[in-house]
């Protein structure tokens, strides 16, 4: 009955199946032309670097540092990001443990009874030969300051290590940190100054509550989605492997050491939002999200996907920790109400809805301002997006990726109740709205609502520039 008639709606998971220059401008369709300039991590991480032109928000306060393995300008970028991290995060480990032993050492005084074997295996020296000196370990700290303050613009930097120096501090780093290796007391006065040190870092740097101590970062194909081909690592010797075995593009992502974390397990966020127009951009935020956890309880001991990966396409193959809290669900999802529920027991209600909320937004709308100029602006259109976000134990949210197509499998429990509504929200949007301003939009609020662009004066294609060439002066022979 249908077969001879043109669709007025047409809604398709793949956003191959629509062709913008065979359709018609009558019919709706949900998906814009080249939206991989988002949707894509590759894409994403090109277009952020941009966000400076287009909005004052500042991408480091918002979304993990990444770089394209594939570009030798972006290696030597991680290369330099990976050593200082390692830097800044031994420095950290020495003051934690540092004062872990002052800790110890006050309570056999208190208690005195001195273990003696207690105090011997905390208390054992590190081995000199394998690592460098603090100087200059604090010294390369106070590089990456000078940087950060635009002082090595002026001023003559300090020096930087060779390659094989800085062989023998990673090498010295992994023993120490990876491995746990045990210090000699740090004298108080030199741990005052670590932690002045560290003051000033973070001052600086907006992603100092990203990093940790252990310096790891996630691995993932540029252009690949539901977590395949995802590792997290560690090293950077693990990392380069990876790099040079990989087929196609790859990025790397500074993973979230210090995430917010529900009975000491791991979750993201998946938050949906609506584009309905690109000129004037219209953006729609979805009131419900829902939470994707890990099978096991969060360490950094272990890179194991189980425990890091929580994209449910990944989650599915593993059974729950048996000494997981129980009042997790078995199918590891929760929905946002569930997930407030757990943070009005704890009074954090409201850093959920004064900052975590509105920083998602924010998010979206910066990430989709950068890259506007580059999607086709078919008015009869819109797209359903899904945006995956992490909190740090500050409860500030991170963006980690933008998604086409969503998944909208009812799953479990949480996206049986969901999927179901955040679709028929999508259709009262885009049709009711159509046709009635006022139309009941369900749980959608629209959060960005653009002034119309007008289109720039195409350039003359005939635009040249004339010059000639400038000859050698002839020199003189003697």
């Amino acid at each position: 009955m249908v077969r001879n008639c043109t669709p007025t709606f047409v809604f398709t998971v793949k956003s191959n199946d629509v062709d913008s220059r065979v359709t018609k401008g009558s019919q709706l369709v949900n998906h814009f032309g080249k939206a991989r300039n988002f949707t894509t991590k590759a894409g994403l991480i090109q277009n952020l670097r941009q966000l400076h032109w287009y909005n004052s928000m500042d991408p480091d306060k918002m979304y993990p540092r990444s770089y394209k393995l594939d570009e030798p300008e972006d290696r030597d970028a991680f290369l330099d990001d990976y050593r200082v991290t390692s830097c800044i995060s031994f420095v950290r480990y020495f003051v934690q443990k540092s004062e872990e032993l002052l800790v110890v050492e006050k309570g056999v005084k208190e208690e005195k009874k001195p273990d003696r074997e207690l105090l011997r295996c905390y208390y054992q020296p590190i081995t000199k030969p394998q690592m460098l000196s603090d100087i200059s370990i604090n010294t390369q700290c106070e590089r990456f300051l000078e940087e950060k303050i635009h002082q090595d613009i002026d001023l003559a930097t300090l020096p930087c290590l060779s390659t094989s120096q800085w062989n023998q501090f990673l090498a010295a780093y992994y023993q120490f940190v990876h491995e746990d290796g045990n210090i000699s007391p740090m004298d108080p006065d030199m741990i005052e100054k670590c932690k002045e040190l560290l003051t000033r870092i973070r001052d600086v740097c907006p992603q100092y509550i990203v990093d940790g101590t252990k310096n790891a970062w996630i691995v993932k194909p540029g252009a690949k989605s539901r977590g395949r081909g995802i590792q997290c690592l560690d090293k950077l010797e693990s990392i380069h492997s990876l790099m040079e075995c990989a087929d196609g593009c790859m990025v790397v992502q500074k993973y979230i050491e210090q995430p917010f974390l529900v009975y000491n397990t791991k979750f993201d966020i998946r938050q949906w939002f609506l584009v309905t127009d690109w000129n004037p951009l219209t953006i729609w935020f979805y009131k419900h999200c829902y939470l994707r956890f890990c099978s096991q309880e969060f360490t950094l001991d272990n890179m194991h996907s189980s425990i890091h990966l929580s994209n449910n396409a990944i989650q599915k193959h593993f059974m729950p920790a048996g000494f997981r809290c129980d009042k997790l669900p078995d199918d590891n999802m929760w929905t946002s109400d569930q997930f407030v529920d757990h943070l009005r027991r704890k009074g954090l209600d409201s850093e959920w809805f004064e900052l975590t909320v509105p920083g998602m937004k924010q998010a979206i709308i910066s990430t989709l301002l950068c890259t506007q100029e580059f999607i086709e602006t078919r008015k009869s259109a819109f797209e359903l997006y899904g945006a995956d976000f992490m909190m740090t134990d500050d409860m500030q949210p991170w963006l980690l990726e933008v998604n086409s197509s969503p998944s909208m499998s009812q799953s479990t429990r949480a996206t049986e109740k969901l999927v179901d509504m955040v679709l028929e929200d999508t259709v009262k949007v885009v049709l009711d709205r159509r046709d009635d301003k006022q139309a009941n939009t369900g749980c959608f609020e629209m959060i960005y609502r653009q002034s119309y662009i007008n289109d720039p004066l195409p350039t003359d294609p005939g635009l040249t520039i004339h010059g000639r060439r400038v000859a050698k002066p002839h020199q003189r022979h003697r």
